[in-house]
């Protein structure tokens, strides 16, 4: 793991609770959710998402990012069509690392199971076959990086002091 880092990419929820350079967010109910319910990101992070949500937000945020970045428009990870990264979140942030030339990625909260969401909310996209098709690109992707000298470390949550 990594003591310090140069960059930091909060995906989804998590630019309510740290301070990101990045947010990665392709769900427009989880954009509105962190602004209307949980007071927005802290700071002002580059937003990076699909070129659809990044469309639909430049219609409707007043919210003062100071680069907004399309999935479609950064370095391919290699053997990784581009097309697949934007279906998930973590694994767009994997590639949107790799395009910012990360040579170490400390992936924290990756969970990749269950029906509840870290607010403990459940969450009808949570499912197992849903699972099953990310961790599926998560391995291949992390395959690819490694094999780009890219490093990346799956870390559970803090508080459980597991590593994956």
């Amino acid at each position: 793991m990594s003591t310090s880092y140069d960059r930091v990419i909060g995906v989804n929820d998590t630019v309510s609770d740290y301070a990101c350079d990045w947010w990665a967010v392709i769900d427009w109910h989880v954009y509105r959710r962190v602004l209307d319910q949980q007071g927005g990101p802290i700071g002002t992070p580059s937003i990076y998402g699909t070129q659809g949500f990044l469309s639909k937000l430049a219609g409707h945020s007043t919210h003062p990012f100071p680069r907004r970045w399309s999935c479609d428009d950064m370095k391919a990870v290699p053997n990784i069509k581009s097309v697949d990264i934007g279906f998930h979140t973590a694994t767009a942030a994997l590639a949107l690392a790799f395009h910012l030339e990360a040579t170490t990625i400390d992936a924290f909260g990756v969970d990749m199971v269950g029906g509840t969401n870290h607010l403990g909310e459940t969450c009808p996209h949570r499912k197992p076959n849903r699972w099953r098709n990310e961790i599926m690109l998560w391995d291949k992707m992390v395959a690819s990086l490694k094999g780009e000298g890219v490093k990346v470390n799956r870390l559970q949550p803090v508080e459980s002091g597991a590593h994956v």
